[in-house]
């Protein structure tokens, strides 16, 4: 991916574009004119984001920072990753980049049935394709992480959430209020 930006200073603005493609400069240039001139333009600080499997050395340490925001948000004290979770994180080609690494590890944080995260824990190997994730209520601990997480897995949609908590819709709206869960959520 690309990273493009530019700043054009005005009488009255400075104003910063910032375009993010997959594009390449020769591709959008086979456009014209019109084309060639906005890369012309746009492309005068490009900055080249390389995939995350091609950054290995960046996985660990961006797994614990994401372990750590979860255990704040969802008031959760997982302690960090077994051996084997370590490799399972390496040795994973990550399509989603860091968009999935960020995901795994939320779902994985919220599954921990311990303070340290298993491989078995981390449900990446094939996520168009698997089964969801489990989210049944265990117990009031993790129930509200276990909510908010369904919630953003169904993309706000309480029924479908309700279905993989295993509790029926109105209990959901019940949790909701209860634990004071502000989601504008459908």
């Amino acid at each position: 991916q690309h990273i493009i930006s530019d700043i054009i200073k005005t009488e009255r603005y400075d104003i910063r574009f910032i375009s993010l493609t997959d594009t390449t400069y020769e591709s959008v240039v086979g456009l014209g004119n019109l084309g060639s001139f906005l890369c012309d333009w746009l492309t005068q600080y490009v900055i080249k984001v390389p995939p995350l499997r091609e950054c290995q050395d960046d996985i660990i340490p961006l797994a614990n920072f994401f372990l750590v925001r979860y255990n704040q948000e969802y008031s959760l004290e997982v302690k960090g990753f077994d051996e084997k979770a370590i490799g399972k994180l390496l040795g994973y080609p990550w399509p989603g980049n860091v968009r999935e690494l960020k995901r795994a590890i939320r779902i994985a944080a919220i599954e921990a049935m311990g303070n340290v995260i298993t491989a078995k824990e981390l449900n990446f190997d094939n996520p168009a394709t698997g089964p969801p994730p489990r989210f049944t209520l265990r117990d009031d601990g993790d129930e509200k992480a276990r909510i908010i997480a369904a919630l953003e897995y169904t993309n706000g949609h309480r029924q479908q959430a309700a279905d993989l908590l295993g509790i029926s819709r109105n209990t959901l709206q019940n949790k909701i209020r209860k634990y004071g869960i502000n989601a504008n959520f459908s």
